[in-house]
């Protein structure tokens, strides 16, 4: 699979990960609708959308390009016993960059490497997942483990996810999720149903109620019990002019009457990040404190401390903090996580990654703070392509990996400069200006703005180094705008007052 006529014929550096505990570090892209991105455990979705695979379902990333593919098609896993690698993760992608084969091997100690799992994806034009399997190497062969098939409307939202077990020779369902739509492209009910003797059988339904600006007010919760449903829990939201949530009230229901739960305060900065969530606990009639995270960027936008305290008597007390560092390209070289040892921060693990140009993830390691130093440790690290988490990595029990750049680096094109481009003012009120070099400008040039529930709501070509747009008709909150040329794809967001 080596090929001559590369430049990089075998390069071989390391590279990264991130904790699925901690808050995202980077911004909401399109395909994350923003209360779900940002509140991730910290908010009151946490009961009901916890299991909801809304924010999870794969779809094409607008800010990625489809003039390259990955850069890796190799990555070499270790362990803290081994000192050589003990599991190579390798891939095989289509024309736009995908993974259509992950193919893991393991090993131990100087033998053979040997087959060990394999997923195989499948896209539809769009780019988005049609089906994932996962196959294990068992005496010899390739048996299946298990398969999920996903389903989209005409805009590309998800109708139907549904996951299956190998048994017995034959697929079985195993559970499924399904969304039903408002007229406004907002998803309004999503339908949980598990897999039970051979057939899917109603579990729980989540159904979503909005205001006239199109904001979240109250999601309530069923249960399906004695083939009906049965109230389970509502969460009610109060929302600020950007459809951002300021309090949330959890209540369940309990002995036919809704009971107090949780209360959640957030607040948020002008350019739509989350500052802090308090969350109170209903105790002897009374709203009680419970635990308050709070959120410090820097100036692009990037989380830099998340600190998590909790309410003991009558004070905010230390519980924990991780602590992030980024390059000059908005990666995470970085990551160390604390927790408060009566007056002061221990260390406990840290994560440190390394980049390419391109935003991929050339080394990764996870470490552990023992004896006053660092010393490594098994952990998960994350893959990141094209400066965003590769959710289709799971490196599991690593304590470094390194990719192996190979013939995956194949340009259509010559190497392509980054599109640069600049929106102001932001916030914007009726004009918005969009600037662009003057080396930029040629008649392929395009930008499209979406909403936060990704419905495009302007486009236009753009053929001046300096473009004006009347956002005058658009209703207050959160934009992105996506700009297209003939090699890259860029995504920024404004916000209209």
């Amino acid at each position: 699979m080596k090929t001559q006529f590369l430049l990089i014929a075998f390069l071989c550096i390391f590279s990264f990960s991130v904790c699925a505990q901690a808050p995202n570090f980077k911004k909401h892209t399109i395909n994350n609708i923003a209360r779900l991105d940002v509140y991730q455990k910290d908010n009151l979705h946490q009961s009901c959308y916890s299991n909801d695979p809304i924010i999870d379902i794969p779809k094409r990333n607008l800010d990625k390009s489809t003039r390259y593919q990955w850069k890796w098609d190799t990555i070499l896993c270790f362990d803290t016993v081994h000192g050589e690698p003990s599991q190579r993760l390798s891939r095989k992608f289509n024309f736009s960059g995908d993974s259509i084969i992950q193919l893991t091997e393991r090993r131990q100690g100087n033998l053979l490497w040997e087959n060990f799992t394999r997923e195989t994806f499948l896209y539809d034009s769009s780019g988005n997942m049609l089906t994932y399997l996962l196959e294990r190497w068992i005496n010899n062969g390739w048996e299946n483990i298990s398969k999920r098939e996903y389903a989209y409307t005409l805009n590309g939202d998800p109708l139907e996810r549904k996951y299956l077990t190998w048994q017995s020779n034959a697929w079985v369902d195993y559970e499924c999720y399904k969304w039903h739509y408002n007229a406004n492209g907002q998803y309004d009910t999503c339908l949980y149903q598990k897999g039970q003797g051979g057939a899917l059988v109603n579990s729980k339904r989540w159904t979503t109620v909005y205001d006239g600006n199109g904001y979240i007010v109250t999601d309530f919760v069923y249960n399906w019990i004695n083939n009906n449903w049965v109230n389970s829990s509502q969460e009610t939201y109060t929302n600020d002019s950007n459809g951002l949530h300021l309090t949330g009230l959890q209540q369940d229901w309990v002995n036919s009457s809704w009971l107090n739960s949780l209360y959640y305060f957030w607040t948020w900065d002008a350019a739509g990040n989350c500052l802090s969530t308090l969350r109170q606990e209903w105790q002897s009639n009374a709203w009680v404190n419970a635990d308050l995270r709070t959120n410090t960027y820097d100036g692009n936008e990037n989380i830099i401390i998340f600190l998590d305290q909790n309410w003991f008597n009558g004070n905010w007390v230390n519980n924990y903090q991780s602590l992030y560092v980024y390059d000059t390209s908005n990666n995470m070289l970085s990551r160390t996580d604390q927790n408060w040892d009566n007056s002061y921060w221990l260390n406990t693990t840290m994560q440190q990654y390394t980049y390419d140009s391109m935003g991929n993830s050339l080394q990764g390691k996870v470490l552990m703070w023992q004896l006053n130093g660092w010393i490594p440790y098994d952990g998960t690290p994350q893959v990141f392509a094209d400066h965003q988490p590769d959710y289709t990595v799971n490196l599991l029990g690593v304590c470094r990996y390194y990719t192996i750049i190979d013939s995956i680096l194949v340009f259509k094109e010559p190497t392509p400069a980054p599109l640069r481009v600049s929106l102001f003012p932001n916030p914007a009120h009726s004009k918005l200006y969009v600037s662009l070099p003057r080396a930029s400008i040629e008649p392929s040039i395009s930008m499209a703005i979406y909403d936060l529930y990704g419905q495009l709501v302007l486009s236009k070509k753009l053929v001046y180094e300096t473009t004006d747009l009347d956002i005058s008709g658009l209703k207050p909150g959160v934009y992105f705008v996506r700009f297209n040329n003939r090699l890259m794809t860029r995504v920024l967001k404004f916000i209209k007052e």
